[in-house]
């Protein structure tokens, strides 16, 4: 019969075909258990950061984006009115130019056959 060999025999080169005793998986078995749940959660507060760092960044971005659209409004009303006809007689007003009293007129050139 071949040499076979039993997992629980007492030969000390066999050493390593035991079995752990029940005690270490156990413990193992709890170590792995804690090293996953902390990675979770480690990951799980990463996550939460992040997402109130990017919340807080979004709510400064569209206040500052509130803040140019009504800049944009004010400087469109104030461009308008100052581009109004009597805006711009006022402000011509000192170099001596005046509005049309009389309505324009089309002149036409003189048509030779």
């Amino acid at each position: 019969m071949n040499e076979e060999h039993n997992i629980y025999s007492t030969d000390k080169e066999d050493h390593n075909l035991h079995p752990a005793p029940e005690g270490k998986t156990e413990i193992w078995g709890w170590v792995k258990f804690g090293l996953a749940v902390f990675t979770v959660l480690f990951v799980y507060i990463y996550n939460s950061s992040h997402a109130t760092k990017a919340l807080k960044n979004r709510a400064k971005l569209q206040k500052d984006l509130q803040e140019l659209h009504t800049e944009k409004v004010y400087l469109e009303s104030k461009i308008t009115n100052a581009s109004k006809q009597t805006e711009v007689a006022k402000k011509l007003e000192h170099s001596g130019l005046k509005t049309l009293t009389n309505p324009p007129f089309k002149i036409e050139k003189e048509s030779t056959k």
